[in-house]
């Protein structure tokens, strides 16, 4: 079955960029250009890993973070940011599965995913 994967960024050029790669590596893609928009789009769908943006206007990564946290406990979770002084101190059980500090490699994006779906949470 196909893996589900909620992408969350508000630079709409990036995001179909990203969009588009993970669909051709054979994953269902979802996409929002906003935390709200995200929120919505998971109280209606299940996926198997959000990749968020930190910087989004209202919701950001990481109030979008404590939520998945809060309610979808299991749910593997990366971040994407730009800027390294909006980094955790550390990913773990409350943290990120994965930080991708941008620029990244697509490579890096996709290995970061396989890695999030094999790890128990």
């Amino acid at each position: 079955m196909m893996k589900k994967i909620l992408v969350v960024e508000d630079n709409n050029p990036f995001l179909i960029i990203l969009c588009q790669f993970l669909s051709a590596e054979g994953y269902q893609v979802g996409s929002a250009n906003n935390g709200e928009e995200a929120l919505k789009l998971l109280e209606n769908d299940t996926f198997d890993v959000v990749v968020s943006d930190v910087s989004l206007p209202g919701i950001d990564g990481y109030a979008l973070l404590d939520h998945l946290r809060s309610r979808f406990a299991n749910t593997p979770v990366i971040l994407m940011s730009g800027d390294l002084t909006l980094a955790p101190s550390s990913t773990g059980p409350v943290g990120p599965n994965a930080l991708l500090l941008k620029p990244f490699s697509l490579n890096e994006l996709l290995h970061a995913i396989r890695s999030a779906l094999n790890q128990d949470r």
